[in-house]
């Protein structure tokens, strides 16, 4: 019984591994800079971010004005985070005040 046990805490861990393995990239949304200096400061901080944690960034860097239309476009998709806290029952903070 206790290899039968141990077998399945194994095979858990292994399944769980590949998920936990896949979700090492970082999406980030952000407003493209003004001036040059902004998006080299942000190029900075984000390979600061990746050197300390060994997680990918992938940027994804916008004008302003496209940045509303997709950040609302995500949250309803079927993947947003949000929708996926709703489905499970669970409330966002923005949603609790």
């Amino acid at each position: 019984m206790n290899k039968f046990f141990a077998g399945i805490v194994a095979g858990c861990a292994i399944a769980f591994a590949g998920q936990t393995l896949a979700q090492e990239t970082l999406t980030v949304w952000w407003v493209k800079g003004f001036y040059k200096s902004e998006d080299d400061a942000l190029f900075a901080a984000i390979k600061k971010f990746e050197d300390k944690t060994k997680v990918k960034v992938e940027l994804s860097q916008y004008p302003v004005q496209d940045m509303i239309p997709k950040t609302v476009s995500a949250s309803r998709s079927p993947m947003s985070t949000t929708s996926r806290l709703r489905a499970s029952g669970r409330s966002t903070a923005s949603s609790r005040t």
